[in-house]
């Protein structure tokens, strides 16, 4: 992706390697999965165009989902992806309000025991309020 953005763009933004990357989520292999996760932030975070395609699939409910891994670390690399997710999303208010994004990090503000956790939750809290007003 660094090397030659726009074939491997066009490569990863089709549904086919959309729905492979959404599996990535589906991970049950708990060291598979974390491993994965670095490189699919940098995927995020490299191609706004994968990313917004990702943010219109079945990915968000999955990361939502995974939200509640146990290790404090893998929680807060979930979250910087939904950040950028939500930052990318063409329609951020709908993508907020389709998945009850404002319960999900309410509830982490309330009952997560990782300050870190928290802290992103609250960011991301501010965030969507902050685009309600918009």
């Amino acid at each position: 992706l660094a090397d030659e953005p726009r074939k491997v763009e066009a490569i990863l933004e089709k549904p086919e390697s959309i729905r492979l990357l959404v599996e990535v989520l589906d991970t049950q292999t708990p060291a598979t999965f974390e491993n994965l996760l670095d490189s699919l932030k940098k995927i995020l975070t490299a191609s706004s165009r994968v990313n917004q395609a990702l943010g219109d699939s079945k990915f968000v409910p999955k990361l939502v989902e995974r939200l509640t891994h146990p290790t404090p670390v893998i929680r807060v690399q979930l979250l910087r992806m939904l950040t950028s997710i939500y930052e990318h999303h063409r329609e951020p208010k709908q993508l907020v309000m389709l998945h009850g994004l404002m319960r999900v990090v309410e509830r982490m503000i309330e009952h997560d025991k990782a300050v870190l956790v928290k802290e992103i939750a609250g960011q991301l809290q501010k965030a969507f309020k902050a685009n309600a007003y918009l």
